[in-house]
């Protein structure tokens, strides 16, 4: 954010990193608190016919509406502010904006929102509500593409991020989450304005913390992501190994040739179930580091099963 962007932005104001506007719904009310959820920045006075109020900003991209709005604490009447966001594009990019119809910028502004929604288009349409689709949002419009000039000629959400991301994990994520709540799972966040940038591996890394998922990088260079969940096989498609760290690192976004051993042994043991009176199997893998311990390792084992022969 800049005078060139704002100019009446105060003098003595921080240089700031854009805040992106917030996912999902924010509402301090609704919670019995009376503070507001979301900060949004002044930038300056404007003057329409005999009112004189103030302006200020929600964050990058359109949201769907304002739900209420406080002034050091104490919630201001509906009247006083305006509950559907201006989005107003400057230097190619979209802003979300509310105004007040008096003077308040000596005073702590705060507001409770339902974040952005899920066209772009004016009017506003839906609510985008859960997690995946949240972070979907953000990686196809705010890292991979940022098609903030598609507001001034298309005025909507173009899909041009899209083609970074693999959509059927995103697809399966997010149909596992509702499996998990029938009555829907719901997610928010709100990436302020900084004085330092965020960089969006950390982003990404913290909402598959929160969410109990995993990324990797397909080998069509894409993004996937899907649930740490292995005792779920309606989500897996194709097989993959899960890396032992937590965390995706940041590199070019390509398939990297790389090899691992990860098994030094596997073996099927049989015997004859005298009491049962049939011949039994199981499997038995013994990880590389295993193998190679100089002392005897657990190893992983199947349970005894009636054997095919």
């Amino acid at each position: 954010m800049s005078l060139s962007d704002f100019p009446k932005l105060p003098k003595d104001s921080p240089a700031l990193f854009a805040p992106i506007s917030p996912y999902g719904r924010h509402d301090s009310f609704g919670i019995g608190s009376i503070d507001g959820q979301i900060a949004p920045i002044y930038v300056g006075e404007y003057t329409e016919g005999s009112v004189t109020g103030s302006k200020y900003v929600i964050g990058l991209g359109p949201i769907l509406r304002v739900l209420h709005a406080y002034a050091n604490g104490v919630r201001l009447a509906a009247t006083t502010w305006s509950a559907t966001p201006t989005v107003e594009v400057i230097n190619g990019r979209a802003w979300s904006r509310i105004q007040f119809n008096s003077k308040r910028s000596t005073q702590e502004i705060t507001l409770d929102v339902e974040g952005i929604e899920v066209s772009g288009t004016a009017p506003p349409e839906a609510l985008i509500a859960d997690p995946v689709g949240q972070i979907r949002h953000l990686l196809a419009h705010f890292v991979y593409f940022e098609d903030f000039d598609s507001y001034s000629t298309l005025n909507r959400w173009s899909d041009v991020g899209e083609a970074a991301l693999d959509i059927p994990s995103l697809t399966e994520s997010q149909t596992y989450l509702l499996r998990r709540i029938p009555q829907g799972y719901r997610g928010g966040r709100y990436l302020a304005a900084s004085e330092e940038p965020q960089d969006a591996i950390d982003v990404l890394n913290e909402w598959l913390h929160s969410q109990h998922m995993k990324a990797f990088w397909t080998y069509a260079g894409k993004l996937a992501i899907r649930p740490d969940n292995l005792d779920d096989p309606g989500y897996i498609d194709t097989p993959w190994i899960r890396h032992q760290y937590h965390e995706l690192t940041s590199g070019p976004l390509k398939p990297i040739a790389e090899q691992e051993n990860v098994i030094g042994r596997v073996m099927i043991e049989g015997a004859y179930g005298e009491a049962l009176g049939t011949f039994q199997e199981k499997l038995l893998v013994v990880s590389q580091e295993q193998e190679q311990a100089s002392t005897a390792a657990d190893s992983v084992q199947g349970p005894w099963l009636p054997a095919y022969i």
